[in-house]
């Protein structure tokens, strides 16, 4: 999924190539298959960065590590702690792993290269954060939803909304909420997606699916996709540039579009 605002198509395309580059392996996608990259945080903190006046070379230099890293935990959180009997089964365990680690160590090699000793500080921080959240989101089964959600949201944003607090001042919330959201829905969709194409039910579907019937937990992610487009159209109205506001917009009906495309669930 790319922006299809022309001021932003070829940057942002330059910084997936170029992560796509990062994690690529044969050997490893031979045998794992590696977390989709997340392309709708990428894209907002592109869009954060660029409304704060950062410029186009340091953007790339923060996106790709932090991108890669997050690549890299979810890499982790794909490893199945169910035993493996067959030789298929755990090298493709080990390799999961092996993938992680792989990514990790590129990551910490191009952020080493930045000499940004508190952005360092602020990602592990986050990458702590993150592993104390899914502690508590595999351990306590018995979670209600709204903090399931809040748990998942805060694994896939922490790393992303990091920057915020660093680069701006007054619109701190509105940006955190816009990242929080939109990350929401590209997992909400995904959900769908999953459920659709291979009859899996997956996180918050899952969650819902033992309470009521597969039909309504659709129904009922279809309108929290719905709520979250209606809080974000409403702080795109506090942004600065005009071009951002239109880059927030496109992720919107590029997500419209992605839920539209989501067949009814018998």
């Amino acid at each position: 999924m790319i922006l299809t605002h022309c001021l932003f198509r070829e940057e942002l395309t330059d910084i997936i190539d170029e992560l796509n580059t990062q994690i690529s392996c044969d050997f490893v996608h031979r045998y794992v298959e590696i977390p989709s990259i997340p392309y709708v945080r990428m894209q907002v903190l592109f869009l954060f960065l660029h409304d704060s006046g950062v410029a186009y070379d340091q953007i790339k230099q923060y996106l790709i590590p932090t991108s890669l890293i997050q690549v890299a935990l979810d890499c982790h959180e794909e490893v199945t702690l169910l035993p493996q009997v067959s030789e298929q089964g755990i090298r493709r365990r080990q390799l999961t792993v092996l993938a992680g680690d792989l990514f990790s160590s590129k990551y910490y090699y191009l952020l080493s290269n930045l000499g940004d000793i508190p952005l360092i500080k602020t990602l592990a921080k986050s990458i702590y954060d993150i592993n104390v959240a899914k502690t508590q989101l595999y351990t306590q089964h018995h979670l209600p939803l709204e903090e399931a959600m809040q748990l998942r949201t805060k694994i896939d944003t922490a790393l992303f909304t990091s920057f915020i607090p660093r680069f701006s001042d007054e619109l701190v919330a509105v940006w955190r909420r816009l990242m929080e959201q939109l990350s929401l829905i590209e997992r909400l969709v995904q959900e769908l997606s999953r459920y659709q194409s291979s009859q899996e039910l997956s996180g918050h579907m899952k969650k819902l699916a033992g309470e009521i019937s597969v039909r309504e937990a659709a129904n009922r992610v279809r309108l929290m996709i719905e709520q979250a487009i209606g809080n974000i159209q409403e702080d795109v109205y506090f942004l600065r540039k005009d071009e951002v506001k239109q880059g927030i917009r496109d992720l919107i009906k590029s997500t419209v579009k992605q839920t539209e495309n989501q067949v009814s669930i018998p």
